[in-house]
């Protein structure tokens, strides 16, 4: 998912480098140089990249057949990781990439009202996390509607590359 973001930003001319976390990662673009229309393109190269690897885990899958099972539980791993999680991460909330590709389609003079629509969607899907008894997606869901509302009049803080 990273190097999509990182080979997206360097396609443009950029320097990239990529942090690993244990929540994931971050491309970091230091100066970057991108027109809004690039920036969108960089937010959306990693869940591009998520989407191949994850069609490629379902395509390995379905042609390798084999009776170690952990074989079939690793691709049943990459197929959550990299279609579910990254529907999740292309929602229209700061700081996630479908906030920021949101971000780039608004422009920076909507900044506010941005972030008042991605606070309201993390809310919607805390509250819905909460009644599937989902508590890791509800308290990382309400993290990102504390961040969408606190942060919804700056251009600083986690929106901004």
């Amino acid at each position: 998912h990273e190097i999509g973001h990182a080979l997206a930003a360097r396609r443009y001319g950029n320097d990239s480098y990529i942090v690993l976390h244990g929540f994931g990662g971050w491309t970091i673009i230091p100066n970057a140089r991108l027109s809004r229309d690039q920036d969108i393109w960089v937010s959306f190269a990693g869940p591009l990249a998520s989407f191949l690897l994850g069609g490629l885990a379902y395509a390995l899958g379905k042609l390798v057949h084999t009776e170690y099972p952990g074989f079939y539980t690793f691709i049943s791993m990459m197929i959550f990781v990299n279609i579910f999680w990254t529907f999740v991460n292309l929602l229209p909330v700061l700081p996630l990439d479908g906030g920021q590709i949101f971000r780039g389609l608004m422009g920076p003079s909507r900044l506010p009202v941005t972030c008042v629509i991605g606070g309201v969607v993390a809310i919607l899907v805390a509250l819905f996390a909460i009644k599937i008894q989902s508590m890791y997606l509800a308290v990382l869901f309400g993290y990102f509607a504390w961040i969408n509302f606190s942060n919804g009049t700056t251009e600083g803080g986690v929106m901004k590359r």
